[in-house]
């Protein structure tokens, strides 16, 4: 609404070219402001409008209240503008002392769009809308993994976007966000406690649980520390155990979920991995049913 207004007010119709260049003399003559707008019967609100949207008028008024300023004013400071002047440097001393006249806003929380239909991770775009949202959580110190969740992105495509295309300054190794676990120092003693538990055969998964780090991380200190690797030759590392049971399973016609549960929780296509790998027959296309040969 106040656009439309000022463009009103600008229309060369009701500030035409001749009452444009009357004022122009009378400011350039030292008139004020205000007293030459009554004398040329235009509002003064007209005239900055006009100077707002169009570059050449705004520099010919400025020339004209410049070339007609009282030369004993103080201009460039807040008194000059008091007493009347309107030149750029009175006007810009104005605006420095009084400030914006609507305050900044505050910095709002990333407020996460609707939940986007099930596109699927590869080929997702996002709107501009969710880069905004992906902005300002990448600010305010939201973990990359939780705003991917909110996004249904990748935490990788969150660092590549923030980083690559929107230029944001990288976060750091260890601070990668409030929800993130603090990476985990082993000193002189875990590194003993954890070869005694690994010569234990201890399970990775215990082992991790106890250290409160992943189990790739506990895989990856042992080969550091050159410890023997632990045994695959049979399902969940039970060995001659697991190949024998998993003889019997299939034998019976067992479905490969079923058989996975019995193994200790392994996915069916390990289970069908490692009957391939004892040679075992495959099962016709269909799903089987216990009892089947």
């Amino acid at each position: 609404m106040k656009s439309r207004r000022r463009r009103d007010q600008a229309r060369p119709g009701k500030f035409p070219q001749a009452a444009q260049q009357r004022l122009l003399e009378l400011l350039a003559a030292g008139r004020p402001l205000t007293r030459a707008c009554e004398d040329v019967g235009v509002a003064a609100a007209r005239v900055h409008a006009l100077a707002r949207l169009d570059a050449r008028w705004s520099r010919r008024l400025d020339d004209a209240l410049l070339a007609g300023r009282n030369p004993d004013l103080p201009h460039g400071t807040p008194r000059g503008y008091s007493l009347g002047c309107r030149c750029p440097q009175c006007r810009r001393a104005k605006y420095i002392e009084r400030g914006p006249r609507k305050p900044p806003r505050a910095a709002e929380p990333p407020v996460y769009p609707a939940a986007a239909p099930e596109r699927g991770r590869k080929g997702r775009r996002l709107t501009p809308q969710e880069v905004d949202v992906l902005a300002r959580a990448w600010a305010a110190g939201v973990d990359p993994v939780e705003t991917g969740r909110r996004l249904g992105v990748a935490p990788s495509t969150v660092y590549r976007i923030a980083v690559r295309r929107l230029g944001l300054p990288p976060r750091d190794a260890n601070q990668r966000g409030a929800g993130t676990r603090p990476r985990r120092t082993f000193t002189d003693a875990d590194l003993e406690r954890l070869s005694t538990l690994w010569g234990e055969e201890v399970p990775v998964a215990a082992i991790a649980q106890e250290f409160a780090v992943s189990p790739n991380t506990i895989y990856r200190r042992a080969r550091q520390l050159d410890l023997p690797p632990r045994r695959t030759e049979g399902p969940a590392g039970t060995g001659a155990k697991g190949d024998a049971l998993l003889h019997d399973l299939w034998a019976k016609g067992v479905p490969m979920a079923e058989i996975g549960k019995a193994l200790g929780g392994i996915h069916l296509m390990t289970v069908r991995h490692h009957a391939d790998r004892l040679g075992l027959p495959r099962r016709p296309r269909g799903r089987p049913t216990a009892g089947s040969a």
